[in-house]
Order: structure tokens, then C-alpha cells, then sequence
């Protein structure tokens, strides 16, 4: 007697019951996940961070995009504004091999004080091992049209006057 693989198991065999349509609308919840999760990398020629957030969305709960190490990230608005501003570049998944980033917990180390005010240079030199040689060229041809620099996000405070620093 064959069975049939679409029939719902019932209590006694050990499967619970969806209502129906249930597992077709996590399956399609599913899809839509994966397309919308890439491989994004920095465009910014010096190593700063470019995103770091946390969303339950993103692959292991959060996103760190920094240096030239490539991070799988979820499309969340801030990762679309990235991508809009040229300061994230969407890339192919990198290839295996060492320098694809495995899922281990973040190790954040400090970066050196920027200097404030001055303007953060796009353009990132890529690394063949992770951006491979047939997908560099539609990645760099995204890269020459984000803009070469982008202004500064730190706040620089007026310089203090004598009258400030002189108490009567």
C-alpha cells in the first residue's frame, strides 16, 4: 500500500497539524528571507567600520561590515541607505577558502580616532581572494559610480574663545 507524502500526519503518528497553508507561508517567508540576505563589503579606502547592527534578521543576529572582510547581512533599511550612498558594495558570495568569513562570534577590536571633519575616501582596492577576478568588474563598475568621497558623520565643535576660557 503506498502512501501518500502530501497527506497530514495525524496526532498518533508523531507530526503536529498546521492549519493549512501554514507550512507553504513559512516556506515563502523563507524564500523571501534568503532573497533578501548578500554579500556586502566596504567601499571606504581606510579600514573604520562601516555597519554595525543588530537584527534578528541578519545572519547570527547582527551585521559588522568593516575593513575588507565581506559580511552576509540582511537588506534592512541602513544596509539600503549603504548600498544608496556607495559606502557598501554588494558582492558574490566569496569563494571557500580562508578568507571567507566563517560564523564565529564577533571579535570587534578598537580603531584608531579618525580625524574630525575630514572627509572618508570610497574606493576600496579589492582582495582577489574574496571579490573573485570575474566578478570584480561588474563590482567596480558599481564602485566608479558611488562618489570617491563621502563627507564626514563626526561633529567637530567650534574652537573655544578667550571670552570662554577667561572668567571675570
Amino acid at each position: 500500500m503506498a502512501t501518500d507524502p502530501n497527506k497530514e500526519k495525524g496526532p498518533d503518528k508523531g507530526a503536529t497539524q498546521e492549519p493549512k497553508g501554514a507550512q507553504g507561508a513559512t516556506a515563502q517567508a523563507a524564500e523571501e528571507d534568503d532573497a533578501n540576505v548578500l554579500w556586502v563589503i566596504s567601499n571606504r579606502q581606510d579600514d573604520r567600520v562601516v555597519l554595525f547592527e543588530r537584527d534578528p534578521r541578519h545572519p547570527g543576529g547582527e551585521a559588522f561590515v568593516g575593513g575588507s572582510a565581506p559580511d552576509k547581512v540582511y537588506r534592512t533599511a541602513e544596509v539600503e541607505r549603504l548600498l544608496h550612498t556607495g559606502e557598501l558594495l554588494e558582492i558574490p558570495e566569496p569563494p571557500d577558502g580562508p578568507k571567507k568569513p566563517v560564523d564565529v562570534a564577533p571579535v570587534i577590536s578598537q580603531a584608531p580616532a579618525a580625524m574630525p571633519g575630514q572627509p572618508i575616501k570610497l574606493g576600496r582596492r579589492f582582495d582577489p581572494d574574496i571579490v573573485p577576478e570575474g566578478a570584480q568588474a561588474k563590482v567596480g563598475q558599481r564602485q566608479r559610480q558611488a562618489p570617491r568621497e563621502i563627507a564626514s558623520k563626526a561633529t567637530v565643535p567650534p574652537a573655544r574663545t578667550d571670552k570662554e576660557t577667561h572668567t571675570s
